[in-house]
């Protein structure tokens, strides 16, 4: 997932270079660093990821095992510093924030889940109603589940005859529904990027830049390709006759 990733550019050289295989010795050499620094260090690094929890959110939780990592091999500050403005500016470019239709959809999702001690189940016409969106522009039933895939929201569907045609419903693991839906709703602490202090510093910069995306129409629908059929409702092109 893009906002999973840091992208790191790199530019082709115009210089005609061997390739690199796996048995020459560069790969061999950079695989015994590799394994000697793991047998070596690993519980300090794991010392170093345990005392910095971060603040909760995903760029804070990517962003702690590479400061272990710096902190283990005793690096600097002020290269580390430098590795986390560049680490920060890449991961602005992937982030993605929730659209105020996935915001509710969130809530509603985390309420209903709350509601519930076992698993529970809802289709897509289900979900949009508790929503209750107003205004001309509605989202429809392949919103919902493209939403519902891009959060990994729920943990199975099925399809079944419901009123006379088939729906998909998802069902739901409470448990997950709410440790997700509050990641993605939990208000990040108003800080400003500062520079790695010593050891026992928390990560709190997740919360510089932000801008919320405005609503979109997701054009594929998960659910139609998930199950291998389906078609757009010709009445209504934000919604699909799979869902």
């Amino acid at each position: 997932m893009a906002d999973r990733c840091i992208k790191i550019p790199m530019t082709r050289t115009l210089r005609k270079l061997p390739d690199l295989e796996g048995w020459e010795p560069e790969w061999g050499e950079l695989r015994d660093k590799l394994y000697r620094f793991t047998l070596a260090a690993f519980k300090t690094v794991r010392q170093h990821y345990d005392t910095n929890p971060g603040n909760g959110t995903r760029i804070g939780e990517l962003w702690r095992p590479l400061q272990a990592v710096l902190l283990a091999l005793r690096v600097e500050q002020g290269e580390i510093e430098a590795v986390r403005g560049l680490f920060m500016a890449g991961a602005e470019e992937t982030r993605h924030e929730p659209t105020p239709w996935e915001c509710t959809l969130l809530e509603v999702l985390k309420e209903e889940a709350q509601a519930h001690h076992d698993r529970f189940e809802m289709t897509a016409p289900e979900i949009l109603t508790a929503m209750s969106i107003e205004g001309e522009m509605k989202p429809g039933n392949k919103w919902v589940g493209e939403s519902l895939n891009r959060y990994h929201l729920h943990a199975g569907r099925k399809r079944q005859w419901v009123g006379g045609k088939f729906l998909t419903t998802c069902s739901f693991d409470p448990n997950a529904v709410i440790e997700k839906c509050e990641i993605y709703l939990r208000t990040p602490p108003e800080t400003t990027c500062s520079p790695v202090q010593d050891d026992n510093f928390h990560d709190n910069s997740d919360s510089c830049n932000e801008q919320t995306q405005k609503p979109d129409y997701v054009q594929a629908c998960s659910t139609c390709s998930g199950n291998g059929g389906g078609e757009r409702d010709e009445q209504d092109e934000q919604t699909c006759t799979c869902s």
